[in-house]
């Protein structure tokens, strides 16, 4: 799902990409069908975005313990004790990776947690060249049942819809934090619209897209199955995004009862990670009821 922005130094790359598309439009009025397939390439092809560093404020970052999830993932594990501990999954963006998350290691160590982070399908370290939300929403279910039951999940971007949509089905998760989530079928719009698909090729690059997730896009990527999240909820969204429209929180919020909307201006969409106020915000709303928790969890 490419991404596209000019506000950050991890979003330059997806910004050469779009110009390196343009040409899908003149492609389209001659061979429709390889430039549907062309255009399904480029959306499912995660670029390779650096993480920013993290201001000199943040505590220090420890190594985190290498894993292999059953699905082949890399898996990044911190905080384990001879005491059992709440849980607590981090869930980057797209062309993003486990690293990106670390920023809010320190502060759920402090909490005591046990942090789990990830590298997506076709992301970092894991296998694969090209992925889609789909991957991601089943990626979240599986690690949530191979290393759960989460106290809570952070998600960031197509991060976050995969972690909300993985709540609505089931994933053994008690609370969310997103950031910014991008939801379809508005990046599918804002993607075809950047790099002139005609109506027609749109059409046949959705189809080839729901080949591809084996799944249909309803199932996956949506806010529409906010209703089916009941558990505590808070989205952080800067309202002048420029690569994910606050239209898809607020969307979002309205569906979801438990769901609350703090607009953050001026944080960005990949800076989001590094803001000192958000990730302080994000810790203490997923830290308040840990020992009741615990106490159901292991009595």
């Amino acid at each position: 799902m490419t991404e596209f922005s000019n506000t950050s130094s991890s979003e330059v790359d997806a910004e050469t990409e779009t110009e390196s598309l343009h040409f899908l439009g003149r492609l389209s009025k001659k061979f429709p069908q390889k430039a549907a397939k062309r255009a399904l390439w480029a959306f499912c092809t995660p670029p390779r975005l650096a993480a920013l560093p993290l201001p000199e404020s943040f505590p220090r970052v420890p190594d985190g313990e290498k894993l292999s999830s059953r699905d082949g993932l890399m898996v990044l594990r911190w905080g384990t004790g001879p005491q059992p501990r709440p849980k607590v999954l981090l869930v980057h963006g797209w062309g993003l990776q486990a690293e990106s998350m670390r920023a809010f290691v320190p502060g759920f160590l402090a909490e005591d947690f046990e942090v789990y982070a990830f590298d997506g399908p076709a992301h970092g370290a894991s296998p694969g060249v090209r992925t889609t939300g789909a991957e991601f929403v089943r990626a979240v279910l599986a690690l949530s049942e191979e290393y759960g039951p989460f106290h809570a999940v952070v998600g960031h971007s197509v991060g976050a819809a995969a972690s909300s949509i993985a709540m609505g089905k089931g994933a053994a998760i008690g609370r969310a934090a997103l950031m910014a989530p991008a939801f379809l079928p508005d990046i599918i719009d804002s993607f075809s619209a950047t790099v002139d698909l005609p109506a027609e090729v749109k059409d046949l690059f959705v189809e080839l897209l729901k080949e591809e997730a084996r799944s249909p896009l309803e199932d996956w990527a949506t806010p529409n199955l906010a209703h089916l999240v009941q558990q505590p909820l808070i989205i952080f969204h800067d309202p002048a995004d420029e690569i994910v429209s606050v239209s898809h929180s607020r969307r979002f919020v309205e569906l979801a009862a438990s769901a609350t909307l703090r607009e953050t201006p001026g944080a960005g969409h990949n800076r989001i990670l590094q803001n000192v106020d958000v990730v302080a915000q994000i810790v203490d709303f997923l830290a308040r009821d840990k020992k009741e928790v615990l106490e159901t969890s292991f009595s």
